[in-house]
């Protein structure tokens, strides 16, 4: 139950936080926006430099539960257009690691 509990309010910051950057980026605040994504890793327990250096399995294995693989998604999504944003080009490593989670995620049985 405990952890259940965790999960969701994890769930519902890192949903928070990608909207708090969204916003951010639209008012052409993008380093702080990807600043606040880096905030989103930390509270995944993932550094941030290390995911340039993961595929997408080995991301998945590091979040573990299914809930928090989603809301990585939506930060990875979030990072990459917002990188994007402040250079083109600059979050193709973050959308690639997106495409090989998302890929990983469906290939899982349910």
């Amino acid at each position: 139950m405990f952890e259940s509990d965790y999960i969701v309010r994890l769930i519902k910051s890192i949903g928070a936080l990608v909207a708090r950057a969204a916003g951010l980026g639209r008012q052409g605040k993008v380093y702080e926006a990807v600043e606040e994504c880096e905030r989103g890793w930390e509270e995944l327990g993932v550094p941030t430099d290390l995911l340039d250096r993961l595929d997408g399995a080995t991301l998945a294995g590091l979040l573990g539960d299914p809930a928090k693989q989603e809301a990585a998604l939506a930060l990875l999504d979030a990072e990459a257009d917002l990188r994007d944003q402040a250079a083109p080009g600059r979050g193709a490593a973050r959308r690639r690691l997106a495409t090989e989670l998302r890929a990983w995620i469906q290939d899982q049985p349910r």
